[in-house]
């Protein structure tokens, strides 16, 4: 039987496939607004997508399941899902939906829901939309009337970019300027295309713009966020051909920021999160004195943020959860290894790679990243990824311990290690291992390769694609 299923993050699979197809885009319009209009009349969803190729079906389907449950959509067109999280709050609509598979391939995409607060949905919210997606498949007609409008509202896209243009973090402080910022920006062919050029060279920076076709499908191919944490060297030629001081890198939905600097460095989440602690911090600005990332951060950044007083508080992996600790406790910074960056101002509520970059930017005007980061030192750790074909029974393994619903971990001396199956990706297994400052990136990357091994040798499948090794210290 068909379900509707969400996962970690929203609905997530192969375009094409259940449930993102025609049929299964409207049945969860449908139970979208069912589950609006049980709150009340007049709902409002803002709808985005990022530009697969897949997107404007998908969006069109989920537009007419809405619109037949007597809910009115205003369709933004291409947007990132910081964007639509920022203009559901600020239009006042009930809802968001971002249509987008985000930092996964082209051949993918999902759909992300939103609050009115900009926020994530809840699980139980989410669970309730499942059960009413079962409904509208079992009873809802093949053709109903539409009751609800299709709101027209011009200059949403530049409403979003002004606000990053004109707004500062720093009550009272001026828009910064960018001016002596030479900058790469790979917008991963993604969201982020139409957006991040004018925002930065509003601001005054050089932007030298690469991966921006928006119409020729191939959001994240070769190029984006998770490609340069794998292959950051092509970047860093393209920054020193330009004869620019860094690249900003972007993923497909503009939620995730990975930076270069022409001396060859790869700076991620664990980097940016140290600099832009300890830039709050310093400015008294930082609530609680605190920072909030996941288990997947470099023990290291904890090690030097508490030489700084600064304290770290661990959530699961997702920057949904992330989120949600940040708002709930008030703290004003978190981020993930992997690029989302949450800047709690009382104005963004999503992850937004844009807001970041600005105040990033403004910060490398007066001095240079290496610097700023230079006590930062992480213990050697790799990512490994790796495709299988079957079952993966983690749960069955009795050489791994279980963490929490995501993880699993392998007790090894001297070594931390964490094991999870992607919740976007079907049959995509990540691990990741760590050292101790003793170790060097190749004994961790043997270990990472024999845990591989084992867990080949126990799994009821077979690899598809070799691992591939990730290295998410500076190099």
């Amino acid at each position: 039987m068909k379900r509707v299923q969400f996962s970690a993050d929203g609905i997530r699979g192969i375009a094409g496939h259940w449930p993102l197809n025609p049929l299964g885009a409207t049945t969860i319009g449908c139970a979208i607004g069912k589950f609006l209009i049980r709150q009340g009349q007049d709902q409002t969803v803002v709808l985005g997508r990022d530009p697969r190729p897949s997107g404007i079906v998908l969006s069109n389907h989920l537009k007419m399941g809405l619109r037949k449950q007597g809910v009115n959509v205003i369709d933004v067109g291409m947007m990132t899902t910081p964007g639509v999280a920022y203009l559901t709050r600020h239009l006042g609509a009930n809802l968001g939906l971002i249509v987008s598979g985000s930092h996964a391939p082209f051949e993918y995409n999902g759909i992300k829901l939103v609050k009115h607060d900009g926020l994530r949905l809840h699980q139980e919210d989410e669970s309730k939309i499942e059960e009413l997606a079962n409904t509208c498949l079992q009873k809802e007609p093949a053709i109903s009337p539409f009751s609800g409008n299709e709101i027209k509202l011009h200059n949403l896209v530049e409403i979003y970019i002004q606000d990053h243009v004109r707004r500062s973090f720093f009550s009272g402080y001026p828009p910064p300027s960018l001016e002596k910022l030479a900058l790469v920006l790979d917008c991963a062919n993604g969201a982020t295309s139409q957006v991040a050029p004018q925002i930065l060279r509003q601001l005054g920076a050089n932007a030298i713009v690469i991966n921006d076709d928006v119409k020729g499908g191939k959001v994240n191919d070769l190029c984006g966020s998770e490609y340069t944490r794998a292959n950051p060297n092509e970047l860093v030629k393209v920054v020193r051909k330009n004869k620019a001081s860094y690249g900003f890198v972007f993923d497909g939905d503009g939620d995730r920021l990975v930076i270069v600097d022409k001396d060859g460095c790869l700076y991620n989440g664990d980097d940016i999160l140290f600099l832009l602690a300890t830039h709050f911090f310093n400015r008294g600005l930082l609530r609680g004195n605190t920072v909030v990332t996941t288990k997947l951060a470099n023990s290291g950044l904890e090690d030097a943020l508490m030489k700084r007083n600064i304290r770290v508080v661990y959530t699961k992996n997702g920057d949904k959860n992330l989120e949600a600790k940040i708002w709930r406790c008030r703290y004003t910074l978190g981020a993930e290894q992997i690029g989302n960056i949450i800047i709690n101002d009382g104005y963004h509520a999503a992850a937004d790679s844009l807001y970041a970059a600005v105040i990033i930017g403004d910060i490398l005007c007066h001095n240079e990243l290496k610097d700023l980061v230079a006590d930062l030192v992480k213990k050697p750790q790799v990512l490994v990824s790796t495709w299988y074909e079957g079952i993966i029974p983690l749960e069955q393994m009795e050489f791994l311990t279980k963490q929490d619903e995501y993880y699993w971990a392998i007790p090894r001396k001297n070594f931390r290690t964490m094991v999870w199956l992607s919740s976007t990706e079907h049959g995509r297994l990540n691990i990741m291992v760590e050292g101790t400052y003793n170790h060097t990136i190749s004994d961790v990357r043997e270990e990472a390769l024999d845990i591989c091994k084992i867990i080949e040798q126990n799994a009821d499948s077979r690899v598809v694609t070799p691992p591939i090794i990730e290295f998410s210290t500076k190099f």
